[in-house]
């Protein structure tokens, strides 16, 4: 797969998946796989940006749900061949009519294009699905507006839902969203090794500022590193009773009976919120409830 900016210019004729895709939850993924469909014989392709364009218009910073790097491994797994991943600035004042006509027809040599039913596009947003439905017909362009995903409970899934869920531990129902487990992926590092002390010795990653951080508690997790996977009880937080300069995800593997695996690249998966995170009035206080978090942990895993 190929990551180019805003000024590359298509080669062959291509069909284009277009949105942030700041999620990557189903309803994205949906219409990715639509386009790489409608895709063959053309270079499937996603055109997205290098920042949520709401956070440029309104100078905000949105908590990311996924990393750069997985969101790109994403669309590789997918079947897109080029990822062009324009700089919102760049194109903010580019009229609807320069858009598809100047830029997805001329630029990119769309012939299929592919976009969630709440796209929007142009300067000040004034394109919405009716006029992008006129302008590629205009452009002899073939277009798919694909359905919101509805769950259940009647909502439509979408990333702030996502986010509101990690936020308040209902991780289950996030990851349901998702299509896949909440994953945080970097490097080990050191921390206080009282845990080891006790017997429960922890891997510990740092929570990186720009994606959306759990609610404080423990979880179930399966942690990944090598070739090697293991369910896992991690604890994401400030740890309270101890004290913590910025919030860290430390998971203990009661199956790991391996070497430490400090600066080894490991991947954490969010699966089940256990309890929150609570300040106790002494160690030995915390020692005891990490005893009975393990044993919750194997209630759970069976």
């Amino acid at each position: 797969m190929k990551i180019v900016d805003h000024n590359y210019t298509a080669k062959t004729e291509t069909s284009v998946a277009l949105g942030f895709f700041d999620g990557m939850h189903i309803g994205h993924t949906k219409v990715i796989k639509e386009a790489v469909k409608k895709g063959k014989g053309l270079t499937a392709s996603v055109f997205t940006f290098n920042v949520r364009p709401y956070d440029v218009i309104f100078k905000t910073k949105t908590p990311q749900i996924i990393s750069q790097e997985q969101k790109n491994k994403l669309f590789e797994e997918l079947g897109v061949k080029i990822v062009i991943k324009s700089d919102f600035k760049e194109i903010l004042d580019m009229s609807s009519e320069e858009f598809v006509l100047g830029y997805l027809k001329d630029r990119l040599r769309a012939k299929e294009v592919v976009c969630g039913f709440n796209f929007t596009f142009g300067k000040n947003k004034e394109g919405d699905i009716n006029k992008l439905k006129r302008l590629c017909k205009q452009a002899d362009i073939n277009l798919t507006v694909v359905n919101p995903v509805i769950c259940d409970n009647n909502e439509v899934v979408s990333s702030s839902i996502i986010r509101e869920y990690i936020k308040t531990g209902r991780i289950e129902k996030a990851n349901y969203m998702m299509g896949r487990e909440l994953s945080f992926e970097s490097e080990i590092v050191k921390g206080n090794q009282i845990g080891k002390k006790w017997g429960f010795p922890t891997a510990n990653q740092v929570i990186p500022e720009d994606r959306v951080c759990p609610k404080y508690g423990v979880y179930v997790s399966k942690v990944s590193f090598d070739d090697y996977e293991t369910f896992a009880i991690t604890n994401i937080g400030v740890k309270p009773t101890i004290g913590s300069l910025k919030p860290l995800i430390e998971s203990y593997m009661p199956f790991y009976k391996g070497e430490d695996i400090y600066g080894k690249v490991v991947n954490t998966r969010v699966i089940k919120f256990l309890r929150e995170e609570k300040k106790f009035d002494n160690a030995q206080i915390l020692k005891k409830q990490i005893s009975s978090d393990i044993e919750s942990f194997f209630d759970y895993i069976g």
